[in-house]
């Protein structure tokens, strides 16, 4: 209803003055005045209906969003995504889900929101591929699923944060669906029971690794790198399955405590598991290769190993990360 009421709303408003201040305070306070619960398990039909309805509501209760003037020709895209979705479309629906986290980011630049949405079109699924990094970053992840004690480690934080004590989830039904985009600096982000990661990226950064260090040991950064985003995204996947609730919003959590550098879900599970954010771009030149290597060996046997954050030599990623189960990082210019 409430992408009924923002679609038609700014349909008549074409031609005239279009304000989504007076959408979100005089219209849509009628029919949801607060954020709204979306139900991973409901029928199809009714999801899609209730994520593009809970989209509206989010940007609407986001101060990050609302606090700027957009103008209609602005919003173009955005109506779009909402239209097209009438009819079920996996790239479309991947891309909504995309929207629904972006929804409720603390992003604080007018042009940031509106570059996101013009790329919002380009995220796509890739059903095949030619590209040996895919499938060998494909085969790494759907080993990782198999790994019992170190998905673990995932599910205790998980449950941890949430407070569920009982979170329904078998890690090797965990799907993994690689897309591309033209969205520089997106890595990936969480579905219904699923992993989105952009192979675009991946590829980015795998050509300018060559550039610097031999094959095998790019090969291994992109593998950390891919482990990384899996406790990221998988840690949301969790939480938003044991609370029956794919919009909810892990900064609320109050059992995120300020031990942790942002208090995000997916930023908890990595410094759970590797005692801080790394960057592993930046840690190309120093972390200790060895040791990384034994370390993942040892997982990927489904050997109980904590990762030794000291002697692996890795840099701490410090760079600004939006509040969202997105993980999305300003891409630093020397990597494109």
């Amino acid at each position: 209803m409430a992408s009924r009421l923002f679609l038609d709303y700014f349909d008549r408003c074409k031609h005239l003055d279009f304000s989504f201040e007076f959408f979100r305070t005089e219209i849509l306070p009628m029919i949801t005045p607060k954020k709204m619960k979306l139900n991973p398990n409901a029928e199809q039909k009714i999801f899609i209906n209730q994520l593009k309805d809970s989209i509206v509501s989010n940007l609407a209760f986001n101060p990050y969003f609302y606090k700027f003037v957009f103008r209609h020709e602005e919003l173009v895209l955005l109506e779009n995504i909402l239209l097209s979705s009438e009819k079920y479309d996996q790239n479309k629906f991947v891309q909504l889900i995309f929207l629904l986290h972006l929804s409720k980011a603390n992003i604080e630049d007018k042009t940031s929101w509106n570059n996101f949405f013009l790329f919002l079109g380009s995220i796509n699924t890739i059903n095949t591929s030619e590209s040996i990094l895919k499938n060998d970053l494909d085969e790494f992840l759907h080993q990782l699923k198999k790994c019992k004690k170190f998905t673990d480690k995932i599910f205790a934080v998980g449950k941890e944060i949430s407070g569920v004590k009982e979170i329904q989830n078998n890690f090797e039904d965990l799907e993994i669906v690689f897309i591309s985009s033209s969205i520089s600096g997106l890595n990936g982000f969480s579905g219904i029971n699923s992993i989105y990661i952009d192979l675009t990226e991946l590829i980015r950064k795998h050509r300018a690794l060559i550039n610097s260090v031999y094959e095998a040991k790019a090969q291994t950064v992109l593998r950390f790198e891919c482990l990384r985003l899996f406790v990221h995204e998988s840690c949301h996947v969790l939480i938003r399955q044991g609370l029956n609730d794919l919009n909810f919003s892990s900064p609320g959590l109050s059992k995120i405590s300020n031990k942790y550098s942002l208090p995000e879900a997916g930023v908890v599970a990595e410094e759970n598991i590797f005692s801080h954010r790394i960057d592993w771009m930046s840690s190309v030149m120093t972390f200790n290769f060895d040791y990384c290597i034994e370390y993942l060996t040892n997982i990927l046997e489904n050997q109980d190993v904590s990762f030794d954050f000291h002697k692996a030599k890795c840099s701490i990623d410090t760079r600004k990360m939006y509040l969202m189960a997105i993980d999305y990082k300003i891409p630093m210019p020397c990597f494109y």
